[in-house]
């Protein structure tokens, strides 16, 4: 593009004027976006056909620009017809609205349809929006309503965007358009300090001087704008029966329905007025005008089937403009009309840029090199990008090593470097210039390229407790929990916690012994015994699980000591051609998936046969992980079986690694019953050759006849679902060579840690980039709603998965579904079909032979099928919250927008269905719903690696309980240091030590904090957990204080061997185990102790000795403080 051209576009873009150019590949769409944004002082519209390619479009123009490009999604449909839905897509177009209105210059990029919608006028929005500022008077309980009014929801714990909660003076807030959530402290109506905080942790980050609070939602209504519409909407349609139900849904809450109400309300703006003065850039205009011309119609029906079933109000129908509308509004901005192919537009400058790809140079240095000598020949501008400062240097290096130093930073001829690749290289002949990628010409080393971890959603310790839970006591057993009680004696308050027990018997635990209770979580559905207070029950329970663990223990560590004894093949260093088979990888690794590699190449490098277990779910790279040590052994002459349970999981595999392995001399078999006899015989013939290098299959190569010539690797998919018989032929095959196990069930951190040293475990828990979250809404079922979800899918060329639990009717679901849907091509799947026949379905599935698989809960796990992205969920109130949260997983899966309807039947709704849905409607929050369904399915994944019979031990007990029984059997067997293990200390002392109603309301959380309480053990511990209380609950009062030090004073006590404290007249009497050797310090110490405390010395009960020590004290704390000091006193000192 020369000088001359350049000048004439940007002349050309004057407002009102159009600029028509063609024949304008992709990359070069990029380059006048970049250049437009440099040159003129606007910001731009970048308008495309649909919304994907809007996503598409961003991406790209974020590697070009370093700047700031801003997608705008198109909202769903079906928001507007959901009990509730996931938030994502809404809070991204408030974060856009909010950057514009905050007056930075940006590229925006939205799909046209996106463009369609009306909007709340500008004037309201900015109204709307207001700003907190340190030392601003408020009233703290009008800042709440304020909060209310503008749609952000009242919780106790905020965690997710568009949620704020009051603790007293303190209000945490979460704007839908930020990335941190902000704490307000008062003192009376003044706000003392704002600050930013993580909602992950809770903890204060910063302090801030201002925010700026946005609105919750795009369309907020006034109190006496939704009377006015609500009076004419009952004008209308009061005494219509059909209506009533939808009346009465907005009557019970009007604020959640303004998107409806705002249709009764005369407006006529849309999302172009919040840009002030643009450049508008048309990518493809023909492709444009097409596509908003189908979504048009599309909407237009959809909106007439929904006012014809009752959902809808007929005004509702014109919640979009027409385009020509929106062009109309638009008309005094610049345009610039881009065109892949030639096209003269009707007004304004035309030019033809006469662009064309490049051809790639990757792996031919020499040809670049000749590339460009003859390019600087014919005066060409060459535009080299690299990706960043490293690339940069590289390619100069790489052009300078070439003897040639022709580098120009200006418009002239000669070598330009700059950083941001483009999608691709192009050349304009006419203009003399070329631009080229550095991904064109060097291969990418993408072991520099690690995404910064996102902090994930991993559990590590179950502490969340509601009134009703099961818990478990170490000393009494599994009992209910009932929630914490207050007990007054004489002046002493103190807090109880209380558990029910079998016929109603109740145990009063004091806060100070919490750490013998645990949340109790079982590996199912099913509800545990509970026990019976003052028997032996518990006990025995206890002794056989611990017996069976021990056993278990045993095993492990006699079966990896038997594995490290053994010399199986050590394995070199990496080939050149391992690197490369690496960097071909089109995506970036996650960090768990390069860890994961390191750690299984370290295995296969020693001469002990590896054996270790990848964790993660499906979609997370194991496959990936699994390819490279299998490119490892094949390139050292090795073979390798990689071992699952399904044909149709062998299909996947094999068409991966044939597309992974296609450019090396490595040959790849498939050994299936969809194989014919003659192609498996030939299979079993090149692998006992040595002819075949990799062997995919199902459990047939697990037969006699399979013979290897020299097997190096096995590869097992998902062993716990094979047979015993196969388990067991698994096992010998395991013999003396390198073993990788995969599992997509995700296993929890702790039992990761108890079995360390006896199990090899990588774990990947980091999701690939570019996913998108997947649209989640809960809904009443509505036939209309499901056929609308159902056309939208199957018109983007998708799939759909419709799951409904029951045998007995899914056929006549199906049957229901076709009357609905009369183009789509079903199918029906479920558990009781024979192992071919459900593989044959799943196989036409994965071939889009089938639209909708009508199916029951068996896809749950295993399956991979990209091109399905929309899951519906029959009676989901009726499925536990793992299960969904696995079933969602089965979509949304690459780059696509997944969506998934979770519905239920309208209207009555049991109790217990109640509060399940009430867990789904968290659950789309990422909130608590989301953290027990990963909790249920984390415990369900620690079933399958301990197998059947362990389970069972571990639904007996619960799983906290059954870790440390076995993280202390691993230990004591694995011959590490034991910690003295501490006596059970009983503390009696008159001090209050509780939590007031006034400083933590909230039982969940009052629970949360007393589990902190439990870990508190040195003055480090203390001062972090007073540094949370104040920042996030305020001045803490002399209750809280107390068992804070109460806490320290048991931790304290235990370590000396303690087993009570009790508090008697002036004296405290302390009981040592007589079982343990009683700390006695030195003779100077001792003296010093004599003379300030009086100590005593008495025999107590049995074989146990008591101290006695004498302390005056008016007020708990000082009695306390100095309580803390005497036993820090008597630890020994460590030299």
């Amino acid at each position: 593009m020369g000088l001359e051209k350049t000048n004439t576009i940007l002349n050309a873009l004057a407002p009102g004027e159009i600029v028509n150019l063609s024949n304008v590949n992709n990359s070069l769409k990029e380059v006048f976006t970049g250049l437009i944004h440099k040159k003129q002082n606007d910001r731009i519209l970048y308008i495309t056909a649909t919304d994907y390619l809007a996503q598409k479009k961003a991406a790209a123009l974020e590697k070009v620009l370093q700047e700031e490009v801003l997608y705008f999604p198109m909202e769903s449909i079906h928001d507007y017809f959901s009990d509730v839905h996931s938030q994502e897509i809404s809070q991204q177009r408030l974060s856009v609205i909010e950057k514009i209105l905050s007056g930075s210059r940006q590229v925006i990029v939205v799909g046209v349809e996106a463009l369609l919608k009306k909007s709340m006028p500008l004037e309201k929005f900015r109204e709307l929006t207001f700003t907190l500022v340190n030392e601003e008077t408020w009233d703290p309980l009008d800042l709440v309503a304020r909060f209310f009014a503008l749609g952000y929801e009242g919780v106790y714990q905020v965690e997710a965007r568009g949620q704020y909660a009051h603790r007293g003076g303190i209000i945490d807030v979460f704007p839908p358009t930020e990335t941190q959530a902000y704490r307000i402290e008062f003192f009376g109506d003044t706000i003392e300090s704002i600050r930013c905080f993580d909602p992950e942790t809770q903890l204060s980050t910063k302090a801030m001087d201002f925010i700026r609070i946005p609105p919750g939602r795009e369309i907020i209504l006034e109190t006496a704008e939704r009377q006015k519409a609500l009076n004419l909407i009952r004008k209308r349609y009061d005494g219509i029966p059909e209506y009533a139900g939808l009346l009465e849904r907005i009557i019970e809450d009007q604020g959640a329905h303004d998107e409806t109400l705002f249709s009764f309300i005369k407006s006529d703006a849309s999302f172009i007025d919040y840009l002030g003065n643009y450049i508008c850039i048309w990518d493809e205009p023909p492709r444009i005008k097409e596509s908003q011309a189908l979504f048009q119609q599309k909407i237009h029906k959809d909106f007439e089937t929904l006012i014809s079933e009752y959902f809808m109000f007929p005004e509702e129908k014109n919640k979009f403009y027409t385009l020509s509308k929106i062009e109309k509004a638009m008309e005094a901005q610049a345009h610039l009309k881009l065109h892949m192919f030639t096209s003269r537009g009707k007004k304004g400058v035309s030019l033809d840029m006469k662009s064309k790809d490049n051809d790639s140079f990757l792996g031919q240095l020499p040809l670049f090199i000749e590339f460009i000598q003859d390019q600087l020949k014919k005066n060409a501008i060459i535009n080299l990008r690299a990706r960043d400062e490293v690339g940069l240097k590289k390619l100069k290096g790489l052009i300078v090593e070439a003897d040639i130093h022709r580098f120009t930073t200006a418009s002239m001829p000669g070598i330009q470097l700059s950083i941001g690749e483009l999608g691709s290289g192009f050349e304009l002949q006419e203009d003399g210039i070329v631009c080229v990628n550095q991904s064109e010409i060097i291969k990418e080393s993408l072991a520099g390229r690690r995404r910064r971890r996102k902090k994930g959603r991993k559990i590590d310790s179950f502490t969340q407790l509601n009134q009703g839970d099961f818990v478990v006591h170490d000393t009494h057993g599994i009992g209910v929990y009932r929630g914490i009680e207050q007990l007054k004696i004489d002046n002493t308050i103190k807090d109880l916690l209380v558990i029910e027990y079998a016929n109603d018997a109740r145990f009063y635990c004091p806060v100070d012994q919490m750490e013998a209770i645990q949340v109790y979580v079982g590996t199912g559905e099913k509800k545990p015994k509970i026990n019976q207070l003052g028997t032996n029950d518990w006990n025995k329970s206890k002794a056989r699980v611990k017996a069976a663990v021990e056993d278990m223990a045993d095993e492990l560590i006699a079966l990896y000591a038997k594995r490290r004894a053994l010399v199986g093949y050590a394995f070199g260093p990496d080939s050149s051609w391992q690197s490369e088979f690496e960097e071909e990888f089109p995506y970036v690794e996650t960090n768990d998936q390069l860890q994961a590699v390191e750690e299984i190449k370290a295995d296969m490098e020693t001469a002990r046969p590896m054996d270790r277990l990848l964790c993660g779910d499906v979609g997370y790279g194991k496959t990936e992980v699994a390819l490279r040590a299998v490119f490892k052994a094949v390139m050292e002459g090795k073979q390798v079986v990689f071992l699952v349970p399904t044909t149709i999981l062998a299909q996947q595999h094999f068409q991966t690694a044939v597309d992974r392995f296609k450019k090396y001399p490595i040959s790849v078999g498939l050994l299936s019953r969809f194989k014919t006899k003659t192609e498996q015989e030939k299979a079993l013939k090149d692998l006992a050759s040595g002819q075949m290098d990799l062997i995919i299959g199902t459990h047939r190569l697990l037969s006699k006849d399979v013979v290897f010539k020299d097997l190096g690797l096995l590869v097992v998919d998902e062993e716990q679902r094979f047979g015993v018989r196969h388990k067991e032929r698994i096992k010998q095959l395991k013999e003396n060579v390198d073993v990788l196990t995969l599992s997509a069930t995700p296993i929890p951190r702790t039992l990761h840690m108890s079995m360390v040293g006896v199990r090899d475990m990588s774990v990947i828990d980091e999701p690939p980039a570019g996913r998108r979250p997947v649209m989640t809404y809960v809904m009443e079922y509505s036939p209309a709603i499901i056929k609308d979800a159902i056309e939208r899918e199957l018109g983007r060329q998708g799939q759909v998965f419709f799951v409904h639990n029951r045998i007995h009717d899914i056929f006549e679901i199906s049957r229901k579904l076709q009357k609905l849907v009369p183009e789509a091509r079903i199918v029906v799947a479920h558990g009781r079909m024979t192992g071919p026949e459900l593989e044959n379905i799943m196989v036409d599935f994965l071939k889009e032979e089938y639209d909708i698989l009508v199916t029951t809960t068996i896809i749950e796990s295993g399956l991979d099928i990209k091109n399905a992205n929309t899951l519906i969920i029959d009676n989901g109130d009726h499925m536990g919250l793992s299960q969904l949260y696995q079933l969602r997983g089965r979509v949304g899966r690459s780059d696509v927008q997944g969506y998934a309807y979770v519905t239920h039947k309208p209207k009555v709704l049991t109790e217990i269905s109640q509060k399940r849905l009430k867990a789904i409607k968290d659950f789309t929050a990422f909130g608590s719903g989301f953290k027990i369904a990963l909790r249920d399915l984390e415990i369900r994944g620690a079933g399958n690696i301990l197998g059947a019979a362990q389970s069972g031990n571990l639904a007996t007990i619960g799983y906290e309980l059954y870790c440390r029984i076995l993280e202390d059997a691993v230990q004591r067997r694995m011959g590490e240091e034991q910690g003295l293990i501490p006596s059970e200390l009983i503390i009696n002392l008159d001090v209050s030590s509780y939590i007031p109603e006034n400083y933590i309301s909230n039982e969940e959380l009052k629970y949360d904090i007393y589990k902190k309480l439990s870990y508190v053990k040195t003055q480090t511990d203390y001062e972090e957990l007073e540094d949370e209380l104040l920042d996030r609950f305020g001045e803490i009062p002399d209750g809280v204080y107390n068992l804070m030090a109460l806490a320290m004073i048991k931790h304290l006590g235990r370590s000396l061997g303690m087993t009570e404290i009790r508090e008697r007249g002036h004296s405290v009497l302390f009981t040592f185990d007589g079982s343990k050797e009683v700390p006695i310090p030195e003779a100077e110490l001792m003296k010093k102790l004599f003379d300030r405390y009086n100590i005593k010395f008495n025999a107590g009960k049995g074989d146990q000795l008591r101290w006695r020590i004498l302390l005056k004290h008016e007020k708990d704390q000082n009695f306390l403080m100095e309580l803390g000091k005497f036993l820090k006193m008597l630890i020994p000192q460590k030299n």
